[in-house]
């Protein structure tokens, strides 16, 4: 029944998409363009960012909630910018996971040079299953513009409830898909959706969706927002120009069909207290 309810989610979400890539297409992508996005984005590789990385990685660990001693998975590591942050400031264990092999040599070079090997480890595996973290329980699971990548959401959320402990957080930041409140504003929206999703290799959906995924699976919603410090968007403007990825007329004339939110959730626990 659950696998049959599973599959009924999973066509919901996915009914007006055209392209979804899978993760043997993320890891091709990441492969060969890894070396760009270091030169965009340098080591955070977020298209909505502060001023700062540091700015932007201490207003993270203030949502996160992050303590001294607590065991964190990093769910689509990139090359481990934000676990690096975090480990530096706090005295917590990480796991850091990435399709891409170039990605986790990378990191490994990162967290040598960092001194910072024996807080973080680096895993290159598929998120979709983390079977291979054996018994390890985290305090905190999180997705920094990385769940975007998966084209069954609801099986990585899973393993993430898996692997958290009761009471254990779940935080996601990354883009959604606009609500439409016109069939016009509906037809643009999906047009742009689907040329990034072929392009840059993404699964994009609305929040609401992700959402229910949360909703069903047992979490307690903390909160779903826009992000409270100031950000912008010129580093990703400027890399899917640079790179030809969209001309520079069409991205400055295009209207938002794109909504960047965070999203925090509990695994219900001894300390929870449920909202109504």
């Amino acid at each position: 029944m659950k696998k049959l309810l599973k599959y009924f989610l999973s066509l919901f979400i996915f009914r007006n998409s055209k392209h979804l890539a899978d993760a043997s297409e993320v890891k091709h992508y990441y492969e060969n363009w890894t070396e760009r996005y270091i030169q965009g984005f340098q080591n955070i590789f977020q298209s909505k960012k502060a001023n700062t990385d540091n700015e932007l990685v201490e207003y993270f660990c203030k949502q996160m909630q992050v303590e001294n001693k607590m065991h964190l998975l990093d769910a689509g590591c990139g090359v481990c910018g934000p676990a690096i942050l975090i480990a530096q400031q706090y005295d917590v264990k990480i796991d850091a996971v990435t399709i891409s092999e170039t990605q986790a040599k990378i990191s490994q070079e990162k967290i040598l040079e960092a001194n910072l090997q024996k807080k973080i480890t680096v895993h290159c595996e598929d998120f979709h299953d983390l079977t291979f973290l054996e018994n390890k329980k985290y305090d905190i699971v999180y997705f920094m513009e990385s769940l975007v990548h998966s084209n069954k959401p609801h099986v990585v959320i899973d393993e993430a409830y898996k692997k958290l402990k009761p009471d254990g957080i779940i935080y996601i930041k990354d883009l959604f898909e606009k609500t439409a409140y016109s069939k016009e504003e509906l037809k643009g929206i999906n047009y742009w959706v689907d040329y990034n999703n072929k392009k840059i290799c993404l699964n994009i959906i609305k929040k609401e969706e992700l959402l229910m995924i949360l909703r069903n699976l047992g979490f307690q919603l903390e909160f779903c927002k826009l992000m409270e410090i100031p950000t912008n968007q010129d580093m990703g403007n400027r890399f899917v120009v640079e790179n030809e990825i969209m001309p520079d007329p069409i991205i400055n004339s295009l209207p938002p069909y794109l909504e960047w939110y965070e999203i925090k959730a509990i695994k219900p626990g001894p300390n929870i207290v449920f909202k109504m």
